[in-house]
Parts: structure tokens; sequence; C-alpha cells
């Protein structure tokens, strides 16, 4: 059922180096389904992600306000994504923290001004906004995988 879930949710995105593409893999029968299943908990339990499922196809964007510089983005493996939404941590974890409203299942825009307004209307808000450039590029891995580690989150899951 999850397999399934997380197969609906890729939408038609470019596909990676392999050429497969969500459509691809949501159209294979029930028993191919079963092997790529049975691949992804073999991953899981050895705690190894195929070199192959990260080459990436890199194709640079224009930025729209900064003539002659490009954005990257990288194409993976729908195969890879597909793990990737499976390998999601949150039915361990619940939320990291209940404050943060991004990457929630169901959730939406909107919930987080409910609740900043919700705060301010009761006196009791403080909000900092914040643009990191290269967020994800200075995040500290040691302090994330520690949060995790406090979450239940253990062995080969914090070294995928």
């Amino acid at each position: 059922m999850e397999l399934q879930n997380a197969l609906k949710s890729g939408g038609d995105t470019s596909p990676g180096e392999n050429g497969i593409t969500h459509s691809m893999t949501r159209g294979v029968v029930q028993e191919g389904h079963a092997a790529l299943l049975q691949l992804f908990n073999t991953s899981l339990r050895e705690g190894k992600l195929s070199s192959r499922w990260k080459e990436a196809t890199i194709v640079p964007i224009p930025k729209p306000k900064d003539t002659g510089t490009y954005h990257p983005i990288s194409l993976l493996s729908c195969v890879c994504k597909t793990m990737e939404i499976l390998h999601r941590l949150q039915w361990i974890t619940g939320p990291l923290l209940s404050s943060i409203h991004t990457y929630k299942k169901g959730t939406v825009a909107t919930e987080c001004l409910v609740s900043l307004l919700t705060a301010a209307g009761q006196g009791k808000c403080t909000a900092v906004f914040l643009d990191l450039e290269k967020a994800f590029e200075l995040a500290h891995e040691t302090v994330i995988l520690a949060r995790l580690a406090e979450k239940g989150v253990e062995g080969h899951l914090l070294e995928l």
C-alpha cells in the first residue's frame, strides 16, 4: 500500500540518467511492484543505496533576474525518488518540531499563517522569517543526525 501511494505521489517529472519515468513505474504489473519493494527493503536493511540511483543529469536553468548565470537542477532517477518518498521518517519520528510547517503531508501554507495569526492574537508571538541562501549546503549533518537519533531513528536509517 505504501509503495502504491509513493508511486501515485510522483508526478511525471523528468527522468534521470536511466530514462525511467514515474508513469513507467506506475504502469508496472503487481509482480514488478513486489520486486521493486523487495529491492527497497534490501537497500534499507543493508544500509546501502545504489550509486547508479544517485547519478544525476545536471541541467542549467537561466536565472531570470541575473543574466548570464544559471541555477543547476539535478534530474535523479525516479526509482531513487520513489525510494526517498518511502524513506521519509515521519512515521517513526513524527514532526521534528511542531512549529515547522514545511514538508508535512496534508498541510498547506495557510496553516502556518493561521498559527502565526492565532499566536499574535493572543499576544504570544515573535516571528522570524529567514530566507537562507544555500541553506541545504550549510545545514550541519551531525546536528540533524543527532535530532533524528533523539526521535528514535537508528541503525542503517541514519546511514542512508
